[in-house]
Formats: C-alpha cells, structure tokens, sequence
C-alpha cells in the first residue's frame, strides 16, 4: 500500500487512464487513420465577350456625289465565350429603332437630323451581308466553345446616288453577346 492507495486500485486507475488516452488520440489524432482524402475544387465564371475597334474610314465615309463602296472596313469585331452551349451576337441599328429615318428597314443608315435625310449602308461580316429586321441582326450563332476567339471585320457597301444636303451623317451600331 502505498500512502493509503491500494496497488491494486493505482493499477487500475492507471490502466483506466491509459485506455482513455489511447482512445483519445484514436478519435481525434488526425494521423491515426492510414489515409484520407482533401477534396479541392474551383469554378471559372461564364464570359461572354464582343470587342468593337473602330478603323479610321468609320468616321471618314466618303459619302460625294456618286461615291460607292462595295466593302469598306469600318471595324473589326473580337468576340469569344467560354460557354459551352455557345452564344448568339445581334448587332442594332439606332436609327433603324428609332423609326422613319431609314428608306430602306431592312438595313442601317447613315442619317442626318438637321438635313432630314438618309443614305441606306449594307452591313458585312466579312463578305456576308447582314439583313436587318426590327432594327436587329444576328451577326454570330456559334453552338460552341470560342476560348481563343475570333476577330472578323465588319464593312459596309453603299451608293451615293446623288447630291446629298450638307450636313453631318451617322449610325450607332451596337453589337450584344448573350451567351445561350
């Protein structure tokens, strides 16, 4: 006996105390176990993306008496997704929304307030045309993935039938990607 602890109860409170220990350190040791997994993962965000860059002929159309152009470069157009059902770029017409300014409804045209007046211009992709509807074309319908993307250039064709009034002429064209 030592100091009123029977040996025989030391002997089990130490025993007791080392099995709790033991099971301690099972239960909570994070190394106790041989392996485990650490699961890591990440999420990239959907981008849908138009670039418009203007050339210097977009705010220099020759637009005298019996100018024509059947494909003057005004921009190049810079589009890509990394959406994979794909996206769809419109391209709208200012002065065909607003109404009356344009002769012709099924393409833009370059307008004058102060002259009340208009010269009809055919939009290009490329060499393509692009017919006009409610002031609205499609310019691209992709079903794909375009991560690199694409730069095409956007031209217009036009006829200066006769003398114009003087005066300044414009269009907004304005290109929307939405991602399908």
């Amino acid at each position: 006996m030592v100091r009123g602890v029977h040996l025989g109860h030391l002997a089990a409170i130490v025993a007791t105390g080392a099995v709790a220990t033991i099971l301690f350190f099972a239960v909570f040791n994070p190394r106790a176990t041989l392996e485990a997994d650490l699961s890591l993962s990440g999420t990239v965000a959907a981008v849908s993306e138009v670039a418009v860059t203007p050339t210097a002929a977009a705010s220099a159309i020759n637009m005298a008496e019996g100018a024509a152009e059947t494909s003057l470069k005004v921009a190049d157009v810079f589009e890509r997704s990394n959406v994979a059902a794909g996206y769809t770029v419109t391209v709208s017409s200012a002065n065909l929304a607003a109404g009356g300014r344009c002769v012709v409804t099924t393409s833009p045209c370059l307008y004058s307030a102060a002259a009340a007046t208009a010269l009809a211009i055919d939009l290009k992709k490329g060499a393509a045309s692009l017919p006009f509807s409610g002031g609205l074309a499609t310019w691209s319908d992709m079903s794909a993935l375009n991560l690199s993307g694409a730069t095409v250039d956007a031209n217009i064709a036009y006829t200066v039938a006769s003398l114009l009034p003087q005066a300044v002429y414009s269009e907004v064209l304005t290109f929307t990607i939405t991602a399908k």
